[in-house]
């Protein structure tokens, strides 16, 4: 098996490949053009700026996406992410066995302090 140096001397990472197929590797996105079942990639930059992806035992053909087109990704992504409201589904008001109660938020009745002096006078009263 004959190995090029260039493949051997190079900074090798781990990426996971996302839905759209595309891999993030130092602030760049690449889209990889057939990526079939691959879960993850092995990206390989090499010290003149080259990459290659390989993934599943063979190397990858991808294409980096430009600027505009990774804002339009993700906004698409923020866009799915956002939850959508639930119509003609509200839940009911919850019955008084149901609610909770802590401790506290009864409304306090307003009762005056009695002292013994007041209640000796109401009892002779």
């Amino acid at each position: 098996m004959v190995c090029d140096l260039k493949d051997v001397l190079c900074i090798k990472d781990r990426r996971v490949v996302g839905n759209d197929g595309c891999v993030q590797w130092c602030g760049r996105v690449l889209q990889l053009r057939d990526p079939g079942r691959l879960s993850q990639v092995e990206v390989w930059e090499r010290f003149d700026g080259s990459i290659t992806l390989v993934g599943g035992g063979r190397r990858l053909s991808y294409q980096e996406l430009d600027p505009p087109a990774q804002a339009a990704m993700r906004q698409a992504r923020q866009r799915a992410k956002k939850k959508r409201p639930i119509v003609n589904n509200k839940p009911c008001k919850p019955l008084p066995h149901q609610q909770i109660r802590l401790k506290g938020s009864w409304p306090r009745r307003t009762v005056s302090p009695v002292t013994k002096g007041d209640a000796l006078q109401e009892a002779r009263g």
